[in-house]
């Protein structure tokens, strides 16, 4: 799949688990590669800080565009992607907690991969960008943001033990 980004002239927008967004020129447009890692400390090496080592992602971030002022609008999960990805803030969603689907409880807007699927680019969701569950519809807010159903990977194997 990461091959394949301009297969049959189709535009790809990569949406993963705020830190790095990643542009590349092919076929006309931006391809654009969207990481958003949550629950993240800024303690790597792009931010100054040497105690993690992490190559890969020290290189993404040298040819990047790394956001060294990221805030967040609420101090949980769903209430917070769905504020950034939608642009508006916990008050206007009507979101403060996980136990309600915003389009539902507050409005209808469109996210920031569904302006762009709307506008011609294939997206995708790899791992966790909405808050699964209730907060994002049990869908993850497909069909409205995503081409393809989502790819929520079991994390299982991670769990401390």
């Amino acid at each position: 799949m990461w091959t394949q980004w301009c297969a049959g002239g189709r535009q790809t927008v990569f949406l993963l688990v705020q830190v790095l967004v990643l542009k590349f020129t092919c076929c006309g447009r931006p391809n654009i590669l969207f990481i958003v890692l949550d629950d993240f400390r800024p303690i790597m090496r792009s931010y100054g800080n040497q105690l993690i080592i992490a190559p890969n992602m020290d290189n993404l971030a040298r040819n990047s565009v790394v956001f060294n002022r990221a805030y967040t609008q609420q101090a949980l999960c769903g209430p917070s992607r769905t504020s950034f990805l939608t642009s508006r803030r916990p008050d206007t969603t009507k979101l403060w907690d996980v136990h309600y689907y915003w389009r539902k409880s507050a409005g209808n807007y469109t996210t920031l991969p569904q302006y762009f699927k709307e506008h011609g680019y294939h997206t995708e969701s790899f791992g966790k960008i909405f808050h699964p569950g209730i907060v994002s519809g049990k869908t993850t807010d497909y069909p409205y943001s995503w081409s393809v159903f989502p790819y929520l990977p079991s994390t299982q194997q991670y769990k401390m033990k």
